[in-house]
């Protein structure tokens, strides 16, 4: 990435100013890299607090993991709740993921990823179908216990439009770039932090505010138009014809009368 320094500083700029933001959804913690990797999906567009409720009716609803990954897309989202925030989406990446994990290992089970080592585990996500950046990063971060940043869609959004990632970056690029610019000991805050803060008043009203500066401004000219009222034409009295001229101008002769002669 192009300036990666510039950018790396104005993102830990913005962690000291956001991070207090973290209090609101602290992390959370499962038992299993499965039931992890399914927190790291539900987080997408909510709180841990609430995934993992979300997770709870999952569990208590199927018999294993195995029974989850056939379990049909509109099954899952009655199970998670319909009023669940983008919760067809989710409910289907939980259930292409499950069988990605089965196609691949012909088992729901990732608990051989630490054993690997975090360039092999790291490959090995990658190749799993459907699963989000986002889910991809929680798991790196809780499970692994290696530095990711997991970005929603709305925190992603949050730092192309403040300009703390440059314009075009891609969400996986941007993953990447978080990956290896942030330190393990601040990538969970800065998580939740971004989430947080990129959906509030506060971080919304910064997001319009760079999108308005953008925007070329439209100048009033310094001098108000006046609208005048077009002067009606002047009707001038059409010149009178020499003929009518000349006739008007020639008195009328004068009738004489004449003298009646008086008899004698």
């Amino acid at each position: 990435m192009k300036n990666a320094t510039k950018y790396a500083q104005k993102i830990k700029k913005l962690l000291g100013k956001i991070k207090k933001e973290a209090q609101k959804d602290p992390p959370v913690e499962v038992q299993g890299a499965v039931d992890t990797l399914l927190l790291g999906i539900l987080s997408r567009s909510t709180t841990q607090k609430k995934a993992a409720e979300a997770l709870a009716r999952l569990n208590e609803s199927t018999v294993d993991m195995n029974d989850l990954r056939v379990t049909p897309v509109a099954e899952l989202v009655q199970i998670i709740g319909v009023n669940y925030p983008r919760v067809r989406p989710i409910a289907e990446e939980v259930s292409t993921v499950l069988t990605g994990i089965y196609n691949q290992v012909h088992e729901v089970d990732l608990g051989f990823l630490k054993a690997l080592g975090k360039k092999a585990a790291s490959s090995f996500l990658e190749s799993i179908d459907g699963l989000s950046e986002h889910a991809n990063a929680f798991f790196t971060l809780y499970h692994l216990n290696s530095s990711a940043v997991a970005l929603d869609e709305q925190a992603y959004e949050y730092l192309i439009k403040t300009d703390h990632l440059p314009e075009g970056t891609s969400i996986e690029d941007a993953h990447k770039f978080l990956r290896t610019h942030i330190k393990e000991s601040d990538a969970g805050t800065l998580s939740s932090a971004l989430k947080v803060y990129s959906k509030s008043p506060a971080g919304k009203k910064e997001m319009r505010g760079t999108t308005d500066a953008k925007k070329p401004r439209t100048t009033k000219s310094t001098t108000a138009r006046k609208t005048t009222k077009k002067a009606a034409p002047k009707t001038t009295k059409s010149k009178a014809s020499p003929a009518r001229t000349a006739t008007k101008s020639k008195a009328a002769p004068k009738k004489t009368l004449s003298k009646k002669k008086h008899r004698r």
